[in-house]
Formats: structure tokens, C-alpha cells, sequence
């Protein structure tokens, strides 16, 4: 008796390009997980979306006023309101997507359980919370700009060519908070524990991170430690400087910051392709 030939038909591991492109083609969910996703944070709350515009304003307000009428930190010329949040601006972006990513994979279980979509979507349709929050902030910056400009009489935002390194800063959060966010998400599946975890940890980063004090007020043999593993310093003060003109702009930071996140993007992006197919049934 002859022994009958099987053929075995096995998918094959989708590349990253092919996971892009699919994306690509199933678009049209992007509109449904966008509004879904960015309902589901403010829905059954009482002040509803104007959460929107109390969450980034609310840590101004107790920063400046902390750091201006209790405990003074030396800024040079530059009022602490404009210090800190031409730097907040940045790192609020980046903790704000972080935060919200880290949710989004379990809010959208059900929806994985139920139909097929390219999971590169949810994350990507996560940010429209931290977009209009971003947007809010910078309303802030320039209310407070105005502020001073009728009280001291000076205009504390660049009106020159540095200023268009300010959109870079914003870009290089925004690609490191969504590569971060991303592995938080896929994470978060397993371990809810990382959910109620991550906003202590984002935090305790803002302490070592450039935001609410000047890094020119770190020992000078400590400053490579904040640069070399902290990619958000050279992204907070090159938009510190482009925004306000204060400070100085050091490129050797920028593209330190630069190549931290690419390899951070492209290790994070590869994590999550790869964990992509076992996202439905870990749901």
C-alpha cells in the first residue's frame, strides 16, 4: 500500500510591509476606532469632554504656581510659566499617549474577538485624546505669551527660523510616546497590573527629565547620564530653545535623541507585528 502524499498548506509570517499594507486597506475602520476610542475615556463621567482641556492645564497651574511662589528655581530671564511649559508641552504629549495607548488593546478586545482588522490600527487611532490635549497646551503657551508681553512688555516665543525646529520636537515625542505605547498595550493584555503602574512610572521619569527644572542646574560630569539615557532630554531642550529662544541648542543632543528613538520605533514596531497574531487570542 502506497503511502498518500499530504500537502500542507501553512500561512506565511506576514512582513512588516505586508502589515502596513493591510493596514492600508482596511483604512476605512480608522474613522469608527478613532471616535470609539476617544469616546470611551470621557464617557459616564460628569464633566465629559472638558476633561480635554482640565487634564493638561491642571499640572500648569500647581507647577508654576509651586515653583514661583514657594520654591524658586532659577531660570535666568525667561519667567518659570514659559520654562515650564515650553518643556512640559513636549513631555505631556509623550506621557499622555503613553497612558492612553496602554489602554486601548483592552478596550478593544471585544472588537478583536469579533471581526478581522490590521491591530496596527487601535494604537494608531489612539492619539486623538493627546492631539487635542496637545492643541490646549499650546493655546496655554500662547495665552501666557500674551500675558507677559502687556505686562513686561516682552514676547517670550521665537519669531525666528529656530522656531521650525519646535514641529520636530513635537514629531519625535509623539513616534517615541506611540512606539512606547505600543509594547504597553500588547503588555497590558497579560499584566493589567502595567495600566495602574504606568502612571507612577511616567511620573517618576519627569523628575529626571529636564521639564520642571533647567538641566544647566545638574552637575556638569551628571549631564551625560540625562542625554545618553533619557531620549527625551535633547528632544525637551531643543524645543525649549526653538520655542522660547533661551537656552542654547546643542545638535550633538538633537541627534543623540534622534537615533535613541529611531532604534526604539523600529524595535518597538517589530514587538508588535510580531505579537500581532496572538493579540485575539490573548483577548
Amino acid at each position: 500500500m502506497s503511502e498518500e502524499e499530504v500537502l500542507v498548506i501553512e500561512a506565511r509570517p506576514a512582513s512588516l510591509r505586508g502589515r502596513v499594507r493591510a493596514a492600508w486597506q482596511y483604512r476605512h475602520y480608522y474613522p469608527i476606532l478613532f471616535k470609539e476610542i476617544t469616546m470611551r475615556k470621557f464617557r459616564n463621567t460628569l464633566l465629559s469632554y472638558w476633561w480635554l482641556i482640565l487634564r493638561p492645564l491642571i499640572p500648569v497651574v500647581i507647577a508654576v504656581i509651586t515653583f514661583t511662589l514657594f520654591i524658586e528655581i532659577e531660570t535666568g530671564d525667561l519667567p518659570y510659566g514659559m520654562f515650564f511649559l515650553s518643556g512640559y508641552i513636549c513631555w505631556h504629549l509623550f506621557q499622555s499617549t503613553v497612558r492612553f495607548m496602554s489602554r486601548t488593546m483592552m478596550w478593544m478586545r471585544s472588537v478583536m474577538k469579533k471581526m478581522y482588522l490590521p491591530k496596527l490600527l487601535i494604537p494608531l487611532a489612539s492619539i486623538g485624546v493627546p492631539l487635542v490635549e496637545l492643541a490646549v497646551t499650546i493655546v496655554a503657551i500662547l495665552v501666557l505669551a500674551g500675558y507677559y508681553y502687556f505686562t513686561l512688555d516682552t514676547f517670550y516665543i521665537s519669531m525666528s527660523w529656530q522656531l521650525l525646529l519646535f514641529p520636530v520636537g513635537l514629531a519625535l515625542s509623539l513616534i517615541f510616546a506611540m512606539s512606547v505605547g505600543m509594547v504597553v498595550s500588547v503588555i497590558a493584555l497579560l499584566m493589567r497590573d502595567i495600566i495602574f503602574s504606568i502612571a507612577y512610572v511616567m511620573q517618576m521619569t519627569m523628575f529626571i527629565t529636564p521639564v520642571i527644572y533647567p538641566l544647566s542646574s545638574v552637575p556638569e560630569h551628571l549631564q551625560w547620564l540625562f542625554i545618553a539615557f533619557n531620549p527625551m532630554t535633547g528632544v525637551i531642550e531643543t524645543s525649549r530653545w526653538a520655542l522660547t529662544g533661551f537656552g542654547s541648542f546643542e545638535p550633538v543632543w538633537l541627534l543623540v535623541s534622534v537615533v535613541q528613538i529611531s532604534l526604539i520605533a523600529a524595535l518597538c514596531l517589530t514587538f508588535f507585528t510580531r505579537a500581532e497574531s496572538y493579540l485575539s487570542d490573548v483577548a
